[in-house]
């Protein structure tokens, strides 16, 4: 009993004593603030390019992992007819096949890295000015 009273004081002294603000000012929020900053045109077309490239390698690194799983997929069907002793002459030509859509899926896949190729070429750099 003697804890639950000394809890009571403790909570009515620091409700009665506790400090209030006497700040007045308002508070801007950010929905009302804006920044003025100046639009710099080559550099926005640089963010939409780099945008661009990489939606681009985002898409053929996509589709080419979809062929290398589909390669996987082939290769492994073959390994399991050929562990069956039944159409033995299917399983080495699953295994062909699933290894070319391998190689296909593994040259789009490299190819898909020439999107991220971020470096100007010497023409565009002699045409952008900078102030």
């Amino acid at each position: 009993m003697r804890h639950l009273l000394i809890l009571v004081v403790l909570f009515l002294s620091a409700t009665t004593f506790s400090q209030t603000t006497a700040d007045t000012t308002k508070k801007q929020t950010s929905a009302t603030s804006f920044v003025v900053q100046k639009v710099d045109s080559i550099q926005t077309a640089r963010i939409e390019d780099i945008e661009k490239r990489l939606s681009a390698f985002y898409t053929y690194n996509r589709r080419s992992h979809t062929i290398l799983y589909l390669s996987l997929g082939i290769s492994t069907a073959g390994v399991l007819i050929a562990s069956g002793n039944s159409y033995s002459k299917v399983a080495p030509i699953m295994l062909y096949i699933g290894s070319f859509v391998g190689l296909v899926g593994t040259v789009i896949y490299l190819d898909s890295y020439k999107f991220l190729n971020f470096k100007p070429k010497r023409r565009e750099i002699r045409e952008m000015t900078y102030y």
